[in-house]
């Protein structure tokens, strides 16, 4: 049996994703709450995005 594969219509990246992202949090949470987990996100005492599949280093530079 062939399975039909269809083009995929949402963003991937770019503007669109952020734009889809913004969408998405504004609808589980309050504007606080957003800034607060964007500034949250990938340090080292917040939380990993899940698109971030690679293991943080052990030294990590101070900018990141």
């Amino acid at each position: 049996m062939k399975k039909k594969i269809e083009s995929y219509q949402g963003a991937a990246g770019g503007w669109g994703a952020v734009k889809s992202v913004a969408n998405a949090v504004r609808k589980q949470m309050d504007i606080r709450q957003d800034v607060i987990a964007m500034f949250d996100m990938n340090k080292p005492e917040g939380f990993d995005c899940p698109g971030c599949a690679w293991p943080d280093p052990k030294h990590s530079a101070s900018f990141d």
